[in-house]
């Protein structure tokens, strides 16, 4: 990670630790919290969700744990606001660290009725964040990566009914084939990261003997293509899906929740307002304006002006062997349609 010191707003995967002297209600003066750090798992707004370290949970009192179990506050996810923190360089823990760290979050979870099949899957993707599989990824892909494969596990669980222990080669390929690109939010670039990271886990599963992928790999390398062209296909989409592949093309930043929310609530308020406005007109007389038509102009790409083509207006009128550049206009703005060129 670069030297930067708390320049701009915190990405989702960033390193962060507490600013010096910072207290509130849930962190004390001399509280050995003030000593951890962890990455950014979510963003609400302006507060951040930290989870921290291996090394910042070994060093956390037996007491302290306590107390936070007793209160019902996170121990090892601290919901932080951003003026409190700043950028971190990560932290190599050794095997003691990881040990406490395992021991001390399936303890937690367990209390907060966490499956054991969850709780096991955490597990790996945290030891996964630790190997050399994992520092083979680009930039962008780690960043990615908690969420790609909480993902992964929750259409598992939600749509083939499976947990870790009962994973198959066809569930596998229904996830990456089907559910992925009817779910997932994202582009061209999302869904390689998506295959990336998926097949570098269950590389790192199959080296550590958490599980036999071997079969389960190449599912994810013949699925890739696959998988990339059904995301495309819009029509399949769920409608949240639909909704937020709307808002990161209007530029909304998909790691804050909140931004996400008020981009879908003023549309929601945009659509009240519409429906409002439309039987206002209906009961005063007026008619409605029609929508315009929108048309894909790189259809006339490659015709130049003189050329001949042929067009049909929506009254059957068709025009046979016109020069394009006398018709330009009515095709531009959706008077009618080219059939022949």
């Amino acid at each position: 990670m670069s030297n930067k010191i708390n320049h701009g707003k915190f990405r989702v995967g960033d390193v962060l630790k507490l600013k010096e002297g910072i207290t509130n209600n849930h962190i004390k003066e001399g509280d050995p919290i003030l000593n951890s750090r962890g990455k950014v798992r979510k963003i609400y707004g302006s507060t951040i969700h930290l989870e921290l370290d291996a090394i910042s949970l070994q060093e956390l009192p037996e007491e302290l744990i306590q107390t936070y179990m007793d209160e019902g506050w996170s121990v090892y996810v601290q919901a932080i606001l951003e003026e409190f923190l700043e950028y971190a360089h990560p932290r190599m823990p050794d095997e003691a660290a990881i040990r406490a760290q395992d021991d001390l979050i399936e303890r937690v979870d367990t209390k907060n009725g966490v499956s054991k099949h969850r709780i096991e899957y955490n597990k790996w993707v945290r030891h996964f964040e630790l190997s050399e599989r994992f520092e083979a990824l680009t930039s962008a892909e780690k960043t990615f990566t908690n969420p790609a494969l909480a993902n992964f596990y929750d259409y598992m669980k939600n749509h083939e009914r499976k947990v870790p222990a009962n994973w198959t080669p066809n569930s596998v390929k229904n996830i990456l084939t089907k559910w992925a690109p009817r779910k997932l939010v994202g582009n061209e670039r999302t869904f390689e990261s998506f295959h990336n990271i998926i097949l570098a886990f269950f590389d790192f599963l199959n080296e550590k003997s958490y599980r036999d992928t071997s079969k389960w790999l190449t599912i994810v390398v013949e699925s890739r293509e696959a998988m990339i062209a059904a995301a495309q296909k819009k029509d399949r989409w769920t409608s949240a899906k639909r909704e937020r592949m709307e808002a990161m093309e209007a530029g909304v930043d998909m790691d804050d929740e909140m931004e996400i929310w008020s981009f879908s609530m003023g549309k929601t308020l945009r659509g009240f307002d519409e429906l409002t406005n439309e039987l206002r007109d209906y009961h005063e007389g007026i008619e409605p304006e029609e929508t315009p038509v929108k048309v894909d102009k790189r259809q006339f790409k490659n015709i130049w002006q003189n050329q001949k083509i042929t067009v049909q207006y929506p009254d059957g009128t068709i025009k046979e062997d016109v020069k394009f550049k006398e018709v330009k206009n009515d095709l531009y703005e959706g008077l009618c349609e080219l059939i022949k060129k």
